[in-house]
């Protein structure tokens, strides 16, 4: 447990590490996946990602917001201070239609947002990218609805040391098909989780540079704000 001050809900408070044993039956400590708070609940990484929020409105003012979730604790943050236009979504299922709302949860595939072109002065996602299938598609989607002048703010399972992607499955129609052991995250609308496509390494930079005129890599870290470990990797661009 760590003692410090959460940014997310400006308070004091202790962050609690996750621990548990590596494939190799070491100590293993997720910083990134970690670290929540005991008072908001958030991890580490989405605590990072309200305080990147919160400066990039102070300079930015949108007017309109997309967050890529909806039933989670980072999106409600937002909704109780942010007096615009905000939008959330979740990834109902397959067949459900694009836009369509279910019992107060609107449905939309990043691969193919329903959403006009240059809709949002904002966009945020965290870790969606690594659960799609075509994850470039979902960046060219993520662009389009993107105002001239705004900004993406978005974080994804990135690895300094990969010079290239590892794509660990792919979907082939109904089918998946995988080339590395599944892995699934934490996803609020399917108990079960969310299985992972993509590992990322820098050859996503260059896709990304591809689709933007701008593209930023910040490394967060702050032992005061319980904010520790080396792979905290948050990427911002604009058109």
């Amino acid at each position: 447990m760590v003692d410090g001050y959460c940014l997310a809900c400006d308070r004091a408070t202790s962050f609690r590490s996750h621990r548990r044993a590596s494939e190799a039956g070491t100590p293993w400590i997720g910083w990134r996946e970690g670290l929540r708070c005991d008072a908001c609940g958030m991890n580490s990484r989405k605590r990072a990602m309200c305080w990147f929020i919160a400066q990039t409105m102070r300079t930015l003012r949108p007017a309109e917001v997309y967050v890529t979730e909806q039933m989670t604790t980072l999106y409600r943050w937002l909704a109780e201070r942010f007096d615009g236009t905000l939008v959330g979504s979740e990834y109902v299922g397959a067949g459900t239609p694009a836009g369509e709302v279910r019992e107060g949860v609107r449905h939309e595939d990043v691969e193919s947002l329903s959403f006009p072109a240059e809709r949002f002065d904002l966009v945020v996602s965290l870790d969606v990218l690594a659960h799609v299938n075509r994850p470039v598609r979902a960046v060219e989607e993520l662009r389009r609805v993107l105002r001239p002048g705004g900004q993406l703010l978005f974080t994804v399972p990135f690895v300094p040391e990969y010079a290239c992607n590892v794509t660990r499955a792919h979907a082939v129609g109904d089918e998946i098909v995988h080339f590395e052991k599944p892995v699934h995250y934490g996803d609020p609308v399917a108990s079960d989780g969310s299985l992972v496509f993509t590992d990322f390494g820098w050859e996503f930079f260059e896709q990304l540079s591809d689709t933007f005129g701008s593209v930023e890599i910040e490394l967060f870290h702050s032992w005061q704000y319980g904010h520790l470990g080396s792979n905290l990797f948050f990427f911002r661009c604009r058109p």
